[in-house]
C-alpha cells in the first residue's frame, strides 16, 4: 500500500498538461460539459455516432487509460506483463502505465482481465489514493460494500469523488468516471493557510502553505488593540509562499494579527513580539591598533573592533553602541556606533607598548548579556588590502559614463581592509587610506580622479574616488596600490562616445487645437542604435529644428519659452516630450536636422480653437422627488463638450454681471409638476407627474451693438424630472451611521440621511420638514440639534470598554401610516488619533502619480517635513481627517547624506514619515 501511493503521489506531481485544461474559475458543468472537457483535452473519446455513452459500463481497459492520460503518465506496453494483455493490444501501454505506477493491479494467476467490468467501489479506492484522501478504517457506509472497500467508499463520499448508493459492488458506468476523472484533474483549490513569526526586530517572516500570485496579494499588520502597523516593505522569495514585512520602526513587545488579502481567498495568521535587546556582544579582533591621527598621543590611544548582536542575530552596534557599559584594564574604553572600540589613556598620559596586554569588557545591564577579551597592542594599523568594487554615478544609477558626463557624478567604489582583517571606515581614516596607498592612471586624457574621500550613505557608506575631467571616449585604467604590501587593484574607466541623435522619427499628434500647447510624438536613436529618452541631449543634438515661426529652444530653464519648441524632460515616466506651444490653425511643417546631419519633415495640421458644442449630460443630479421636496440644478450639474469630444471644465460661466464672451445656461421646463427658479436653480416639486426639461448653453455677445444672451446652437440637452407621491414610494431608507466620537463637534457629527425608494430601486429626494421625524432613544445620550446630524453627548459611565450605543429613531409620514427606521448608532469615548495615512495630491507643485507616488518641485522635494505635512493625508478611527497631525520624516535609498537638502529635478526618494505608532512609505520623484 504504501509502494502504491508513493508512487501515484508521485504520479500525481506530473498532473500539469490535464490540470492546464481547466481554469480554476471554470464555470459549473454537468456531466456531460465535463465529458466534453476531458474529451477536448484527449482522456476520453466518444463512439463512433458521436455520443458520450454515459450511461455504459466500462472496461478495466478503458479505465486504464483515463487514469494514465489524467495522471500525465507516459504509455509503457512493456511493464503490461500480463498473460492476456498481447503486446499489440490497444490498450497495453495505458495498463502498463497505470500498473506501474499503483494505479490499478492485476487480478491474479498473471491475468489482468481487460475486458472486466470496474466497479463503483473500484473507482473510489483509486480516486481516494490518487487524491490522498484521508481514509478512516472504521469507518461504515449503508449499502452493499466489500468489507475491504469500506473505508474507500466512505472517503470517497465524503471527498464528493461518489455519489451515495444501495450497492456499491454494482458496475460503475462511464459517466461516473467522468466525474471522478474530471474532479482529479481540476482539484479545488486548497484554502490558504498562514503562519507568521518574528524574522527581527523590524520584521515579520509570513509563510504560506501555497504558491500566491505575489502582484495580488497584500497583507495589513494589527498589534492588539487593532490598530494598523504600516508596513514599510514587502519582499516574497522565489518560493512566491513566503513574505518578508518590514517596518519602519521597532516592533513593540505583543500580540499582532497578520492578516492575508487578495487573490482568491484569505487567511490570518498571530504572531508576540518581544522588545528587541542585546543577546550577544562580540570582540571582532584580538589585536587593537594604535590611532593614526599624526598627534604625539597617537600611542596613547589603540583601537579594535565589536559587534552587537540582538535576539535574531541582527546586527545593532549602530543604535546600541551607546548602552553597553565599557571597562578596561588600562585608560577608558568607548564605543562608536561604527563598532569601532577605543581605549584612551590620554589622561594618564601613558603609551600603550606593543604586544601588552589589555583587558577590556563589555556589559549590557538591561539584558544581563556580557562579553571580556585580552587584547594584544599590535602595530598601527595600515591599508594591506585593497579592491576597486564598482563604478557608480551617484546622481542617477541608470546613466552611462560617456564623453558628456558630468565627470564628479561617477565614482570608483574601494574596499580598503587592514592587515589585522578589520575592513577600514569612516571620514577621520580617509586621510590615512590616503596616505597608504598608490594611486596611478593610465589614460589621463580619457578620465582622471580625484582624491579619496568617504561617503556615508553609498551602499552603507564607502571610500570613493571620484573621476575628474575633462572626459574623452576611449579607456583609462586605474590603479590602486598597497605600499605596505604591494597588492593593488584595477579598474578600466571605460568612456564611450558621446550620443547623439541618429534617427528621429516624427508622426503628426491625434489632435492639436489652436491656442492650445501641444506634444509631437516621436521616437529617437542615437548613433548605437540606443533609444534617447534624455531631454538635455536630444536639445543638445538635434539641430534646425522649426515647426512655423518656432524654433527649438535649447535655454536652461525647464519651461519653454514663450514662442518655442523644445524637448521637455518627464521625470515620472522617464522619458521626453516635444513640446509645442500654441500655434493658430493652420498647416505646418515641422522640419528638424539630426546631429548625423539626417533631415526630418512632417507635416502638422492645427485645427480650429476648441469651441463648447453640446452639453452632453447632467451630473451629480437626482432627478426624482418626491412631493414638496426641492433640489437645485445650476451650471454645476451639466457636462458640456467641445467639437473634439473633450470635456470643458474651464468654460467662463458668467458671474452677477456678466461679460461679453461668459457662458451660462439656459432651462426650459414645459409641465406641470416641477417649478423652477432661474435666479437661484431651485426646482420644487408641486403635482405629481414628470416634467420636460431642455437645457441649452448661451453665451452673452454683442449683437448690432447690443450686448445680450444668445444660444448656443446644437448645445441643448433634453431630460426629465419626476414627482412622485407617497403612494409610489415603495420603502424608506436610513443610511448607516458611523462610530461617533463623544462630544465631538463639526466634522464629528454624522449626517441622518433619509431617502424614499421606488419599486424599481430609485432613490427619491425627501422633504426636509414635515416628511418625516428624527428622533433618539435616548436624547441624552445624542444629540440632534443640528439638522440633519446626530452627534454623541453620553455620560462618562455609560461607556464599557470604551463603547456605548443608543438608537436614531425616524418616522416617516408614510401613504398607508407611519414607517418607523430605526439604526444602531455607536459610540467611543477614546480620544482621536490618527490610524489610516494615504498620499493625496495637492496642485501642480506636489502631484499624485499613482499609490503612494509623488512628484514634486525640487523646492517642494527639499524640506521634507513641509512635504510630508502637505501631502499626506491623516485620517483618525472616527473617519474624520486630521489636519494638525506632525510627522518625524526621514529620507532612504537618496544618494546624499540624508541631511542633505540639495535635490534636483531627475532625483528620487524614499520619505517614510512616522506619527505615534504608525507609518507611511512614499516615493518622491523631483521634477
Amino acid at each position: 500500500m504504501k509502494k502504491s501511493l508513493s508512487l501515484i503521489v508521485a504520479a500525481a506531481m506530473t498532473l500539469t498538461s490535464a490540470s492546464a485544461v481547466f481554469a480554476d474559475n471554470a464555470p459549473a458543468l454537468d456531466t456531460q460539459g465535463k465529458f466534453d472537457a476531458l474529451k477536448a483535452a484527449g482522456i476520453f473519446n466518444g463512439f463512433p455516432d458521436g455520443s458520450a455513452g454515459l450511461e455504459k459500463e466500462m472496461t478495466r481497459a478503458e479505465f486504464a487509460k483515463v487514469l494514465t492520460l489524467v495522471a500525465g503518465l507516459t504509455p509503457d506496453a512493456t511493464a503490461a506483463k500480463y498473460s492476456d494483455v498481447a503486446a499489440n493490444h490497444w490498450a497495453a501501454g495505458y495498463i502498463g502505465a497505470a500498473s506501474k505506477a499503483g494505479l490499478l493491479n492485476g487480478l491474479g494467476d498473471g491475468k489482468f482481465g481487460p475486458s472486466g467490468k470496474v466497479t463503483i467501489e473500484q473507482i473510489a479506492k483509486v480516486a481516494d489514493l490518487f487524491a490522498k484522501a484521508p481514509i478512516d478504517e472504521n469507518a461504515t457506509v449503508a449499502g452493499a460494500v466489500s468489507a475491504w472497500a469500506k473505508a474507500y467508499v466512505a472517503a470517497a463520499i465524503k471527498a464528493g469523488f461518489i455519489a451515495e448508493s444501495s450497492n456499491y459492488k454494482a458496475n460503475a458506468v462511464r459517466g461516473q468516471l467522468v466525474e471522478v476523472a474530471y474532479q482529479l484533474a481540476n482539484p479545488a483549490p486548497a484554502t490558504l493557510e498562514a503562519t507568521a513569526k518574528v524574522a527581527g526586530a523590524k520584521k515579520i517572516e509570513v509563510k504560506l502553505n501555497q504558491k500566491v500570485d505575489t502582484s495580488k496579494v497584500t497583507f495589513e499588520v494589527k498589534n492588539a488593540a487593532g490598530t494598523v502597523v504600516n508596513i514599510a516593505k514587502t519582499t516574497f522569495a522565489d518560493d512566491k509562499a513566503t513574505a518578508t514585512l518590514e517596518f519602519a520602526a521597532n516592533l513593540l513587545a505583543g500580540d499582532y494579527t497578520v492578516a492575508v488579502k487578495g487573490g482568491s481567498n484569505a487567511a490570518s495568521a498571530k504572531v508576540t513580539a518581544e522588545a528587541e535587546k542585546i543577546s550577544k556582544i562580540e570582540f571582532l579582533s584580538s589585536t587593537a591598533a594604535p590611532a593614526r591621527t599624526g598627534a604625539a598621543t597617537d600611542n596613547q590611544i589603540i583601537t579594535s573592533s565589536v559587534k552587537i548582536s540582538n535576539q535574531y542575530g541582527e546586527d545593532v552596534t549602530a543604535t546600541k553602541a551607546g548602552s553597553l557599559t565599557l571597562t578596561s584594564s588600562k585608560g577608558a574604553a568607548s564605543l562608536a556606533t561604527t563598532g569601532v572600540l577605543t581605549i584612551d589613556n590620554t589622561t594618564a598620559a601613558v603609551n600603550f607598548a606593543k604586544d601588552e596586554k589589555v583587558a577590556v569588557s563589555a556589559i549590557d545591564t538591561a539584558s544581563n548579556t556580557f562579553a571580556s577579551a585580552v587584547l594584544t597592542v599590535g602595530d598601527k594599523a595600515q591599508v594591506s588590502d585593497i579592491s576597486i568594487d564598482k563604478l557608480v554615478n551617484t546622481a542617477d544609477s541608470t546613466k552611462v559614463l560617456d564623453a558628456a558626463s558630468t565627470p564628479g557624478q561617477f565614482v570608483l567604489e574601494l574596499t580598503a581592509k587592514d592587515q589585522y582583517g578589520n575592513t577600514i571606515t569612516g571620514a577621520a581614516n580617509a586621510a590615512n587610506v590616503t596616505s597608504d596607498v598608490i594611486v596611478t592612471v593610465s589614460r589621463t586624457d580619457v578620465a582622471n580622479v580625484g582624491a579619496i574621500t568617504w561617503n556615508p550613505t553609498l551602499d552603507g557608506g564607502k571610500y570613493t574616488i571620484a573621476l575628474a575631467g575633462p572626459l574623452t571616449a576611449g579607456t583609462s585604467k586605474v590603479t590602486v596600490i598597497s605600499k605596505t604590501t604591494g597588492k593593488l587593484a584595477s579598474f578600466d574607466v571605460v568612456v564611450k562616445e558621446t550620443g547623439k541623435v541618429d534617427a528621429l522619427t516624427v508622426s503628426a499628434p491625434a489632435v492639436a487645437v489652436a491656442g492650445e500647447a501641444f506634444d509631437i510624438p516621436f521616437t529617437a536613436v542615437d548613433q548605437f542604435g540606443n533609444a534617447i529618452t534624455s531631454a538635455s541631449t536630444l536639445n543638445n543634438s538635434v539641430y534646425s529644428v522649426s515647426l512655423g515661426s518656432l524654433s527649438l529652444d535649447k535655454t536652461s530653464p525647464a519651461t519653454i519659452a514663450a514662442s518655442g519648441i523644445k524637448f521637455v524632460q518627464d521625470y515620472v515616466k522617464n522619458t521626453a516630450t516635444l513640446h509645442v506651444n500654441a500655434l493658430a490653425k493652420g498647416t505646418y511643417v515641422f522640419t528638424a536636422v539630426t546631429g548625423t546631419n539626417k533631415v526630418v519633415q512632417q507635416t502638422i495640421t492645427v485645427t480650429d480653437a476648441k469651441t463648447p458644442v453640446v452639453i452632453s449630460a447632467t451630473k451629480d443630479f437626482t432627478s426624482t422627488l418626491a412631493k414638496t421636496a426641492g433640489t437645485t440644478f445650476t451650471n454645476a450639474n451639466v457636462v458640456v463638450n467641445d467639437q473634439y469630444g473633450r470635456e470643458i471644465t474651464d468654460l467662463a460661466w458668467a458671474g452677477a454681471v456678466p461679460a461679453v464672451g461668459e457662458y451660462k445656461i439656459d432651462v426650459a421646463v414645459s409641465g406641470t409638476a416641477t417649478t423652477y427658479n432661474a435666479a437661484t436653480g431651485a426646482i420644487s416639486a408641486a403635482a405629481k407627474g414628470s416634467d420636460a426639461y431642455t437645457v441649452t448653453l448661451q453665451q452673452y455677445k454683442t449683437v448690432s451693438g447690443v450686448n445680450k444672451w444668445v444660444n448656443v446652437d446644437g448645445t441643448s440637452l433634453a431630460f426629465t424630472v419626476s414627482v412622485v407621491e407617497k403612494a409610489d414610494i415603495a420603502s424608506y431608507e436610513l443610511a448607516d451611521i458611523a462610530t461617533l466620537k463623544n462630544n465631538g463637534t463639526g466634522s464629528y457629527l454624522q449626517d441622518v440621511t433619509v431617502n424614499g425608494v421606488l419599486a424599481s430601486g430609485t432613490k427619491v429626494v425627501l422633504p426636509t420638514t414635515g416628511y418625516y421625524e428624527v428622533t433618539a432613544s435616548d436624547t441624552t445620550k445624542l444629540d440632534l440639534a443640528t439638522a440633519g446630524k446626530v452627534g454623541a453627548t453620553f455620560a462618562a459611565g455609560d461607556f464599557t470598554d470604551h463603547a456605548a450605543s443608543a438608537n436614531v429613531i425616524v418616522t416617516v409620514d408614510g401613504a398607508n401610516g407611519p414607517v418607523v427606521l430605526t439604526k444602531v448608532v455607536k459610540a467611543s469615548d477614546l480620544p482621536s488619533v490618527a490610524t489610516t495615512f494615504s498620499v493625496i495630491n495637492v496642485d501642480a507643485t506636489m502631484t499624485l502619480e499613482s499609490a503612494n507616488v509623488i512628484s514634486a518641485t525640487a523646492v517642494k522635494a527639499s524640506n521634507l517635513a513641509t512635504l510630508s505635512t502637505a501631502v499626506i493625508k491623516a485620517v483618525d478611527q472616527y473617519g474624520v481627517e486630521i489636519t494638525a497631525d506632525t510627522y518625524t520624516t526621514f529620507r532612504t535609498n537618496f544618494a546624499d547624506n540624508d541631511s542633505s537638502t540639495t535635490v534636483t529635478a531627475g532625483d528620487t526618494f524614499n520619505v517614510t514619515a512616522v506619527s505615534g505608532a504608525n507609518t507611511i512609505t512614499f516615493k518622491v520623484i523631483v521634477k
